[in-house]
């Protein structure tokens, strides 16, 4: 092999390995809707950070200043299912309603489930379930509302 040659494999081979570490980059973004708050936003965003494992991160907008809020994976078919993301599923919004959470998860979670939602907890407790408001809501996986 000549050094012509040696040069174009070894560019091949490094534009390749470029290649796939950016599209593990690449993130899917999900707008997630609120029928709870006329003026509030979120947009998920789902990427591949390593093998078999995603980062989910949500940032939110126009929320309630200084609350806290959960994620939460949902399914409603064949049966309704819940399930927090990540370790740590709670996070709080700033004085003007703004905030972020991410966790990473195994890419198998991401793919079992049809909705990721975000829960308002008004009394400030991510523990306490039985006042909570859904806030916002994406669908996965090419669901549809």
């Amino acid at each position: 092999m000549d050094f012509r040659t040696a040069a174009a494999a070894i560019a091949a081979a490094l534009a390749l390995s470029l290649s796939a570490s950016y599209s593990w980059a690449a993130a899917e973004k999900i707008e997630m809707q609120s029928s709870l708050w006329e003026e509030a936003k979120g947009e998920a965003s789902i990427k591949d950070v390593e093998s078999g494992t995603k980062e989910i991160t949500i940032e939110v907008e126009n929320m309630v200043p200084d609350s806290v809020f959960t994620v939460w994976f949902v399914n409603e078919q064949p049966r309704v299912d819940v399930q927090g993301v990540g370790q740590g599923n709670s996070f709080k919004t700033d004085r003007d309603g703004n905030g972020v959470f991410s966790a990473k998860v195994p890419s198998s979670e991401v793919e079992d489930w049809q909705k990721l939602e975000v829960a308002y907890h008004p009394e400030g407790d991510p523990r306490k379930l039985a006042n909570l408001h859904i806030a916002l809501i994406a669908e996965l996986n090419g669901q549809t509302p």
